[in-house]
């Protein structure tokens, strides 16, 4: 074999070793990349399920401590009770709850603006109504419409949207009080509704399909204002508010804690549009309670005495 031959050969071979190097390389990045994928969007799903299951993580797990009464003020008219309550974790959020006795009576509210600039705030809309409390209402689209099904005087002005985590509704029924549905299709029949989710407890429980809404929308595992609505056992209703909290830390208050609310048991609970949208405000004997909403929303949950 000729010197020039034997230094091809050479060549070649070499040129093989930097190859399969290259190759183990870009091997080695893929599968980096792959477990660093897995690991983002399915570790949620594990404390999630932990959550659910009792299992100790330190994300998820409830204090064993309740929270704290800061605050308690009755509502006029024996109506209820408005609480400001806070828990008691280092990272902990502050709950502005109001529990009203069986004798309201609720009313949806659509505002009749086409765009948030025109729209009302609940403090503007206290001075034109004489609501006892009022709350945002449920989720709505860019185009400043209510998103999914709504219900008004027994015409459905929005027809039912297929959001996976929108499952569920919120209804008044022919006494003025409020119903909480599971399925969405469930209030077509009802003359108010609106949709909205997840639906977070079920007969007292944590509704188990809330693991996998949590762990495909990073916007309700992470915290964020909230707003929601519960029924006690007594029919006692629960309307909720808080500064940045998570969906489970909520669910979990709602199902060990419900005698921070002043009820024995939570039967359901469903959230409603939360984060900036999040506002609730409350008439009270001296002044009123105001946890404003950032932005400027389409719809409203009013209450009145009966």
């Amino acid at each position: 074999m000729s010197s020039s031959s034997s230094a091809t050969t050479r060549q070649r071979s070499r040129a093989r070793k930097q190859a399969a190097v290259s190759l183990q390389r870009i091997l080695t990045v893929v599968s980096i990349t792959v477990l660093v994928v897995f690991l983002a969007e399915f570790q949620p799903l594990a404390y999630a399920r932990g959550s659910v299951d009792g299992v100790n993580n330190s994300i998820e797990k409830t204090n064993d401590t309740p929270p704290h009464l800061i605050e308690q003020k009755p509502l006029p008219h024996q109506l209820g009770m408005y609480r400001h309550l806070q828990t008691p974790t280092a990272d902990g959020f502050d709950i502005y709850a109001v529990t009203l006795r069986p004798a309201y009576r609720a009313s949806l509210y659509k505002q009749e603006a086409s765009t948030p600039f025109f729209a009302k705030t609940i403090s503007q809309l206290s001075r034109e109504n004489d609501f006892m409390v009022a709350i945002n209402g449920g989720f709505f689209t860019p185009e400043f419409e209510p998103a999914g099904l709504f219900i008004a005087e027994g015409q459905v002005l929005h027809k039912i949207g297929h959001d996976k985590t929108l499952t569920s509704c919120v209804a008044i029924n022919r006494d003025k009080r409020i119903i909480l549905e599971k399925n969405r299709e469930d209030c077509l029949a009802q003359d108010y509704a609106m949709q909205s989710g997840p639906w977070l407890l079920d007969h007292g429980k944590i509704n188990p399909r809330l693991v996998p809404v949590e762990s495909q929308k990073r916007l309700f595992f992470t915290p964020h204002r909230r707003t929601i609505l519960a029924l006690a056992n007594d029919d006692q209703l629960i309307i909720l508010t808080t500064s940045d909290a998570t969906l489970w830390a909520i669910a979990n208050i709602l199902k060990d804690y419900p005698q921070v609310l002043g009820v024995k048991t939570i039967q359901s609970a469903l959230n409603l549009d939360g984060g900036s949208s999040t506002g609730l405000f409350v008439r009270l004997e001296d002044e009123p309670f105001y946890f404003p909403e950032q932005n400027r929303v389409k719809t409203f949950l009013f209450f009145y005495p009966s």
